[in-house]
């Protein structure tokens, strides 16, 4: 696997768990009846860059998906990675609207059938797994398909996790979609912090030493908006206070909340009102905070 491999002009290729590209004709893993058992990945036929030397490696899958590998492929400018074609996709539901009642979440019309039910505002539910694609995501009020607060179209990439928040006052809710990045990082803590209080304004968030007087040192982010959110930042593993001000205030919103961070986890906290909207504010904690 780790020789180059010279990739004519528009090839197709199967990669399959021996590691081989077929530029000739598609190479299927499950040819050899003998092996078909120990198939471990199968990319189905996809289409490599032509006139380039292609160097494919195999490594540990830390995302979506039963293989235990994916396929790194580098061609001297760049790298891109090939999953297993029967890779899924991930969701979660976060209930982040203060003044919303408990909601259901149905998918593709199926009211008979919802994926969740009588969620509560805070409440994060588990990751839901499906085929890559795209969904018709809808949230009601809880038993009442009728009253539809939420109605969202979302294209969910394979191996890729996605959270979907309730986002905003019931008058103007909607649905606010990031991108998860659960991989970890031995050397440090990723930490993510998202702006779910809509009564809140423009904030400053503040990642100090516990005790530290933040009136002292400047904010971690500043101006950070209603539905912004830090990004995954890497942090030392260690203690923290996580302090939330308004903008150009270092009058604290929320906090110090003080927290433990540990290398090698992710962790994300989301700025939320009060139930029923507005002050005290506070945070819902996800990921390595709850795990």
């Amino acid at each position: 696997m780790g020789d180059a491999a010279d990739a004519d002009d528009g090839a197709d290729a199967d990669m399959s768990d021996d590691g081989q590209a077929d530029a000739e004709g598609d190479a299927d893993s499950g040819d050899a009846a003998a092996t078909a058992d120990a198939t471990v990945f199968d990319s189905g036929e996809i289409e490599l860059p032509g006139g380039a030397d292609l160097l494919i490696a195999a490594v540990d899958n830390t995302g979506v998906g039963e293989s235990p590998i994916s396929l790194v492929v580098a061609d001297g400018q760049g790298s891109f990675e090939i999953l297993d074609e029967a890779t899924p996709t991930q969701f979660r539901v976060v209930h982040a609207s203060p003044d919303a009642p408990n909601v259901d979440v149905v998918v593709d019309d199926n009211f008979e059938n919802p994926v969740l039910t009588d969620v509560p505002f805070e409440a994060v539910s588990d990751y839901l797994e499906v085929a890559p694609g795209e969904y018709n995501v809808k949230v009601t009020a809880a038993g009442n398909p009728g009253v539809i607060a939420i109605d969202e179209n979302l294209e969910l990439e394979a191996g890729t996790q996605y959270s979907v928040y309730a986002s905003g006052l019931l008058a103007s809710i909607g649905a606010q979609v990031l991108v998860d990045d659960n991989r970890s990082v031995v050397t440090n803590a990723k930490l993510r912090i998202v702006h779910e209080a809509p009564s809140a304004g423009r904030v400053d968030i503040y990642l100090t030493e516990p005790g530290a007087d933040i009136s002292a040192v400047e904010p971690a982010f500043s101006e950070v908006d209603f539905e912004q959110e830090t990004g995954y930042v890497p942090v030392a593993g260690g203690d923290y206070d996580v302090t939330v001000t308004p903008a150009g205030s270092t009058a604290p919103a929320i906090g110090p909340l003080t927290v433990t961070l540990e290398n090698g986890r992710v962790y994300t906290a989301a700025a939320r009102d009060a139930a029923g909207g507005g002050p005290p504010f506070g945070v819902i904690l996800l990921d390595g905070f709850t795990e």
